[in-house]
């Protein structure tokens, strides 16, 4: 069967008819589609509904041009695993305004998920939640008062054991990031009477300062990201989707090295590693 294969490709690649009538039009360029490794794909959260049937979840702290052609993998790969169609909803928890699609549509296939902005979530409502989960989760939503929201949900922190304290410590930090407020949060349990309990004890001091110092990395590297990418742009011209994708997906050490390659780049594939 391989040899077949191999005969079949070599022969169809020449085939300008053929090609023509199953492809609808001529194919002008053939890639090369060995792909050196294939990973495992692993959606966020899927869940059964108490109201019956899959619910899947999936996140993203950045737009990401390929998120629908994702969803769709997962959808595809739930239903074979479980024999059921999920609801699908992405949640985009990222800083810069949503440029994502909800959708694929082709003469050949539609496809829909639901697609969120965490922004748009209302976040007094998630305070008034008896859950400190969805408390936490009220940072990344529309509130009224950011900083009358972060003290709030700090003293319901500063209520809990200790082990569960340091959990929530280090996921308010971890959403504070996202939305530019470390140091808010920072500001806020420096005012608070149990800041003593927080920031000096050996374990939740730590990890509450672990905390602000990732909020801030991510700030940083968000903004130089952009830096970046203007450079780019101004020397090749505004970028496609497959390169934006590898320019957003660099470290902060890899855009360093792509700043000092501009100018002596000759192409976009020579400079993105």
């Amino acid at each position: 069967m391989q040899h077949n294969d191999v005969v079949l490709k070599e022969i169809l690649q020449g085939a300008v008819r053929t090609m023509t009538l199953l492809s609808g039009s001529p194919v002008t360029r053939w890639l090369n589609v060995d792909m050196a490794q294939v990973k495992a794909l692993r959606p966020d959260l899927v869940g059964e509904r108490y109201s019956g049937g899959l619910f899947h979840l999936e996140l993203m702290t950045k737009n990401e041009p390929n998120a629908p052609l994702r969803m769709l993998e997962y959808n595809l790969t739930i239903q074979l695993g479980y024999k059921l169609i999920p609801d699908q909803v992405l949640l985009y928890v990222g800083f810069d305004p949503m440029r994502m699609t909800d959708r694929i549509e082709t003469p050949h296939l539609n496809f829909r998920f639901r697609l969120v902005d965490a922004k748009d979530l209302d976040g007094d409502a998630l305070l008034e939640s008896p859950d400190l989960g969805d408390n936490i989760l009220a940072v990344l939503g529309r509130l009224r008062n950011q900083r009358s929201a972060v003290r709030d949900v700090l003293n319901r922190i500063g209520k809990c054991t200790p082990v569960d304290r340091e959990k929530a410590l280090t996921a308010l930090m971890t959403l504070a990031g996202l939305r530019r407020l470390a140091g808010v949060v920072e500001e806020e349990t420096k005012r608070m009477p149990l800041h003593i309990d927080i920031l000096e004890n050996e374990v939740l001091g730590r990890e509450f300062r672990k905390g602000l110092s990732q909020g801030r990395e991510e700030g940083l590297h968000e903004g130089e990201r952009k830096l970046v990418l203007r450079q780019v742009e101004a020397r090749f011209g505004p970028l496609d989707p497959l390169n934006a994708a590898r320019l957003t997906a660099l470290t902060p050490s890899q855009l360093e090295q792509v700043s000092l390659r501009i100018l002596t780049c000759e192409s976009i594939e020579e400079l993105l590693p």
